[in-house]
């Protein structure tokens, strides 16, 4: 409870869902002392008046909230949340991982299934199946990662922290590409299959992954670039 603030907790359509400590989404909130807009920003992110925090949380019959992911952490899968940071934690505690990324990869059926990077120790053998079999018991079936990515190292922030938005586009770019094509400039058509059509990070992602193989001195046909613009329905980054 915060004095002086309101708070609910909402699905994707904006359904408000019931105090009971169990039911978790996304945590809206207003009160006097809540932002209207970011500092030198134009447009308010409020929805109705009330502020998305990028929290997901539960609220029980007194009032007490429990954040217990943040939003981008999650994903949605068949209706029911998936948290990626718990997948990833189940993954590392693998004795020949030696670290892990959980990404959310577009699925015609389910809307969105779990995919992890993983980097492996030095001299490990391990196999993608034996990885997936590693998470048995550990979490749901359903929560089960759909495939494994090998990759030589994770990209990270000057401070250490993992930069999961460049891990799609350096790791799962330079992997998928491999696997699906075999050639780095065919990447934007082999990697639709990681976004619904329409998906606001496709654009993102492409204009990342291009960066990344600049770094690699590969070089992406602009007639790819518009192939995967089209079949996304993502606008080119600007």
């Amino acid at each position: 409870m915060i004095f002086g603030v309101d708070m609910k907790v909402v699905g994707d359509d904006g359904r408000e869902f019931p105090w009971d400590g169990k039911s978790f989404s996304d945590l809206h909130v207003r009160g006097p002392w809540v932002i209207n807009r970011y500092f030198r920003k134009d447009d308010s992110p409020l929805i109705d008046g009330w502020f998305p925090t990028g929290d997901v949380a539960t609220i029980d019959a007194d009032g007490f909230m429990q954040i217990t992911d943040r939003s981008k952490d999650v994903i949605k899968s068949g209706g029911k949340w998936i948290s990626l940071i718990d997948l990833e934690n189940v993954m590392m505690s693998h004795p020949q991982v030696a670290e892990a990324a959980c990404i959310a990869c577009s699925h015609s059926k389910w809307t969105e299934r779990p995919l992890v990077v993983v980097v492996l120790r030095p001299g490990a053998t391990v196999t993608r199946e034996e990885l997936l079999a590693f998470y048995d018991g550990k979490v749901a079936k359903w929560w089960k990662p759909d495939d494994v990515v090998f990759a030589d190292e994770l990209p990270h922030t000057a401070t250490g922290k993992l930069q999961n938005s460049f891990v799609c586009a350096s790791c799962i770019a330079s992997m998928c590409c491999r696997r699906l094509t075999k050639k780095w400039s065919d990447f934007p058509g082999s990697l639709v299959f990681l976004f619904k059509p329409g998906c606001t990070r496709a654009a993102r992602f492409l204009s990342q992954a291009r960066i990344f193989l600049s770094s690699k001195n590969e070089v992406v046909e602009e007639s790819n670039v518009q192939d995967f613009h089209i079949a996304t329905g993502a606008r080119p980054a600007v």
